[in-house]
């Protein structure tokens, strides 16, 4: 989410101190971002529609991202998410990984969520992939995560 962000409009975070410097040393700025195809997991259901917008914006003017909403463990699987809903009270963004119950002394909603095992993702999706031609930059294939 804002990683990809941080790589596709990094003049919008200014005081990024590192993910926006790291791309601009690694990448250049400005740079063609139609170079990259980027995949982003999110497994919290609050930020589900923001990455689904924010793929349907970029992909609209050639740049790859799509969002996998699931969250990365060593196997498939679900776990569940709590919504607190306290966004209102706090600066809090309204899922937790931990019974709410545990955190606040109140009762959440929760949320299944699909995991999936990032290493078979990645043989999958990534080892196996075909390299698309360059878009005018030189640069050899390289897979960069953030976790």
């Amino acid at each position: 989410g804002i990683h990809t962000r941080f790589l596709y409009e990094p003049d919008l975070y200014p005081n990024s101190l590192t993910s926006v410097a790291a791309f601009a040393e690694k990448f250049g700025h400005p740079r063609d971002n139609g170079a990259f195809c980027v995949f982003g997991f999110e497994p919290n259901p609050k930020f589900e529609q923001r990455h689904l917008d924010l793929a349907k914006a970029y992909n609209a003017v050639g740049w790859r991202y799509t969002p996998l909403l699931a969250g990365v463990s060593n196997a498939d699987g679900n776990m569940t998410f709590y919504h607190t809903h306290r966004e209102k009270r706090e600066s809090e963004v309204g899922f937790s990984a931990v019974a709410v119950k545990t955190l606040y002394g109140a009762d959440a909603t929760p949320k299944t969520v699909k995991i999936i095992r990032l290493a078979t993702w990645i043989q999958d999706e990534i080892q196996e992939r075909i390299i698309p031609e360059s878009h005018g930059q030189i640069m050899d294939p390289m897979v960069i995560m953030k976790l």
